[in-house]
């Protein structure tokens, strides 16, 4: 396990915190701890991990194929999994998982990975950013100097895949109330 180790100024953590611009306290985890809630058993979870790594074999190689023919990147792993109603599941039981850690914990939003699906949503007040992964769905999630998030995807055609617009990130300001 790489939790707590060093490298020069990086600590890696299993849990964080970040406070952005907006002063929005967003949980910061991988998310491996929700896998309870998303998976049917063990054996669910182990035919899951190797058909996703065998997903990233054959993607890795159609790709190889694709680009040699002028085409442009597709991942393979994303196409399957929006078209298996089971995985569509799943992947709403992480985030009902995620976002309930978050709001039991008294933070703003969480932000995760682990089950590679790029999202950033609001539910039930809380943000959800699953910042997906930099291997098959080549996204980051970045928050700009206004303290909005973006999800950007990076590929041969880069683009802001979705966004958590400031507006909607901001805190409503009460109402000032005058004495007269």
């Amino acid at each position: 396990h790489w939790a707590g180790r060093q490298f020069g100024t990086i600590k890696l953590q299993l849990r964080g915190c970040h406070t952005t611009a907006l002063c929005k306290k967003l949980l910061l985890l991988h998310g491996d701890e929700f896998d309870k809630e998303v998976n049917f058993g063990r054996f669910h979870a182990w035919l899951g991990d190797n058909l996703y790594d065998f997903l990233l074999f054959l993607n890795r190689w159609s790709n190889r194929v694709r680009r040699a023919l002028g085409g442009r990147y597709f991942s393979l792993a994303a196409f399957i999994k929006s078209k298996v109603p089971g995985a569509q599941q799943a992947i709403a039981r992480y985030r009902d998982a995620a976002v309930a850690k978050a709001k039991r914990s008294g933070f703003d939003g969480v932000v995760c990975g682990h089950i590679h699906h790029p999202e950033i949503s609001l539910q039930d007040g809380i943000i959800y950013c699953n910042d997906g992964d930099w291997i098959d769905n080549c996204t980051a999630l970045i928050e700009q100097q206004d303290g909005s998030l973006t999800l950007y995807h990076w590929t041969d055609q880069s683009h802001t895949l979705a966004a958590m617009p400031m507006a909607v990130l901001q805190e409503e300001q009460p109402a000032q109330s005058k004495v007269a």
